[in-house]
């Protein structure tokens, strides 16, 4: 990694950092600059503007995002309700361990107010959805496409609602997972 390449990191962790404190009202280049110990116009060198900065701070959220989700083993047993919870399990396992919550839901704030940001944050979505709808597919081979993309989109609202949520939800992680996994085993077979 270049100089410049540790930089452009530094910033984004001061940024992520900065947004988890005081949120995103409370997020501005002069603040981050501070927060980096630099000057603002070395900062506006790396990310010329708020905008920029946030949308590099999404690619980068989401790709570490990404890489712990994969990280976390899975071998299917057979068992769709089974495997299925467990999945879930380790998804809000991963939502509760770490600040990914806190910095998704500021960054979607930001992304109502910036049509670029709202452009990154849209396919996030779609390529979640299609790592749901394969997810699905390797625990239900039979499923077809309708049912999938039915089962899709009752669980992306799910787990995004859960960021938000989940402080007032009155079942532990665990039941939920298994309560999911049975609305949507019921949802992929809707149509059968």
């Amino acid at each position: 990694m270049s100089k410049a390449e540790q930089k452009r990191q530094f910033i984004l962790e001061q940024t992520e950092a900065l947004l988890i404190r005081e949120g995103g009202a409370g997020l501005s280049m002069r603040k981050v600059a501070d927060a980096c110990g630099m000057s603002l116009g070395n900062l506006q060198y790396h990310y010329a503007t708020r905008e920029a900065l946030l949308e590099a701070l999404l690619a980068s959220f989401i790709a570490n995002y990404v890489m712990l989700v994969e990280a976390r083993p899975f071998r299917p047993t057979g068992d769709f309700h089974r495997d299925l919870s467990g999945v879930l399990k380790s998804g809000l396992e991963l939502l509760d361990k770490t600040d990914a919550s806190r910095v998704f839901k500021e960054l979607w704030a930001a992304a109502q107010q910036s049509d670029s940001l709202a452009a990154a944050l849209t396919g996030y979505y779609r390529d979640l959805a299609r790592f749901y709808a394969e997810s699905l597919r390797s625990l239900d081979p039979a499923a077809d496409g309708d049912s999938i993309n039915r089962a899709v989109s009752v669980l992306m609202p799910l787990l995004e609602g859960y960021c938000v949520t989940r402080s007032a939800l009155p079942q532990k992680r665990d039941e939920l997972a298994e309560t999911w996994a049975f609305a949507i085993g019921a949802t992929l077979r809707a149509g059968d």
